[in-house]
C-alpha cells in the first residue's frame, strides 16, 4: 500500500517536474511506514494468544509459532519501512541501490537463519529473528487457509507453509518485473507520452509470460526435489508437492495482472488496483476456498488461489482496457 501507492504518486509527480510533491510523498511514505509498524508491533504482542489461535495454532505448533510471532512483531516498523522505502528509492530512479538494499536483505536472512536456530540454538525463534531484520508481513487470507487445512492435520498446514515459500519465486519475479517498470509508467504518464507509456506495458507483459512459463515448467519437472529442500517427512512432501502443482497452474499468467495493476496506479485510478489486490488476496479468495472444500474437499482448497488468480487476470484486462481508453481520449486534446 505504502510503497506501490507511494511510489506511483511519486512516479507522477517526477514526470509532471512537480518535486514540491515528489518529496512530501517520499516523507509521508516514510513517517506512515514506522507509525503503521508501531501499531502492528503493539497489536501482534498484546493479541498475540488469540491471532495465533485464529491462523490455526495448537497445543503441538504453539509454543513455535508463539517464539516466532514475538520477535516478529517488534521488527515490524522497520520490515513495513524497508519494503516501502525500496520503491521510493525505485521511483526516483536509484533502481541500482533498491536492487542492492534488497539483496542484502536477502542474503542476510539466508546467513542469519541457520545461525540462529543452529549456532545459536534459538530453534524457530532463531528463524523469526533474522525473518525480522529483513522479511515481510503475510497475507490475511492466510488465516483462512489454515484454519481449513488444520483440519486435515498438521502435515498438510506444515505442506502449505512449504509450497508458499517455492511458489513466492514464481509469482516474485513477475512482480518484481511489473513493479520495477512502474516508475517509468507513472514517468511517461506525467510527462504525457502514452506512446511510450504503451511500448513499456506490451514489453513487459511479454517479459511477465515468457518468464512465468519457463519458472513454472521449471518448478513442475522439479517440485519433488524443491519441496525436499525444505523438509523430509515424506507425508509433508507427498501433500507439498499435490499443492505446489495446483499453485502453479496460473504462474504463467499471474504477471499479467500485476502489470495491469501498476498500469492503473500509474495514471491515478488507484481504486481499481486496489480493488483487484483485495479480491485476490481476500474477498474472492476466502468465500471461494469455503465453496471449493465443500464441493472438492481438500483438493478443492488447494486449487482456490489458482482459480481466483484466472478471475483477477481477466477482470484486470476488462478494468484496464476501459481506463486506458479514457485517458488516452482524456489526452488526445493537449497531444
Amino acid at each position: 500500500m505504502l510503497g506501490m501507492g507511494g511510489s506511483a504518486v511519486l512516479s507522477m509527480a517526477l514526470g509532471a517536474q512537480n518535486k514540491k510533491r515528489a518529496a512530501n510523498v517520499s516523507a509521508f511514505v516514510t513517517y506512515a511506514s514506522l507509525i503503521i509498524g508501531i501499531i502492528f508491533t503493539a497489536v501482534l504482542i498484546l493479541f498475540m494468544d488469540p491471532i495465533l489461535r485464529i491462523f490455526g495454532a495448537d497445543a503441538q505448533t504453539y509454543e513455535f509459532a508463539a517464539g516466532y510471532t514475538f520477535h516478529i512483531s517488534y521488527g515490524a516498523p522497520f520490515i513495513i519501512w524497508s519494503a516501502a522505502a525500496s520503491f521510493i528509492v525505485r521511483a526516483e530512479g536509484a533502481s541500482k541501490e533498491a536492487m542492492f538494499g534488497s539483496m542484502i536483505g536477502t542474503i542476510a536472512n539466508i546467513v542469519l537463519d541457520p545461525i540462529f536456530i543452529s549456532v545459536l540454538d534459538q530453534g524457530t525463534a532463531g528463524a523469526a529473528i533474522a525473518t525480522t531484520i529483513f522479511s515481510a508481513l503475510m497475507s490475511v487470507s492466510t488465516i483462512v487457509l489454515n484454519q481449513l487445512l488444520v483440519e486435515y492435520g498438521n502435515n498438510p498446514v506444515a505442506a502449505i507453509g512449504i509450497v508458499f515459500k517455492a511458489n513466492m519465486f514464481i509469482t516474485f519475479l513477475q512482480m518484481g518485473i511489473a513493479n520495477g517498470i512502474q516508475p517509468l509508467l507513472g514517468y511517461n504518464y506525467g510527462s504525457g507520452n502514452m506512446e511510450r507509456f504503451r511500448g513499456v506495458e506490451s514489453y513487459t507483459k511479454k517479459c511477465c509470460v515468457i518468464a512465468g512459463i519457463i519458472a513454472t515448467v521449471l518448478f513442475f519437472i522439479f517440485r519433488e526435489p524443491i519441496i525436499s529442500l525444505f523438509i523430509s517427512d515424506s507425508d509433508v512432501i507427498a501433500y507439498g508437492v499435490k499443492m505446489l502443482t495446483a499453485y502453479m497452474l496460473s504462474g504463467p499468467v499471474i504477471g499479467i495482472l500485476f502489470v495491469n495493476m501498476n498500469c492503473m496506479q500509474s495514471v491515478g485510478h488507484a481504486f481499481p488496483a486496489t480493488v483487484l489486490s483485495v479480491l485476490r488476496q481476500g474477498i474472492l479468495l476466502i468465500p471461494l476456498l469455503y465453496l471449493l472444500k465443500a464441493l472438492f474437499g481438500l483438493n478443492g482448497v488447494i486449487l482456490g488461489q489458482s482459480l481466483t488468480d484466472y478471475a483477477a487476470v481477466i477482470l484486470s484486462l476488462f478494468l484496464w482496457r476501459r481506463i486506458r481508453k479514457t485517458v488516452e481520449n482524456n489526452l488526445q486534446p493537449d497531444h
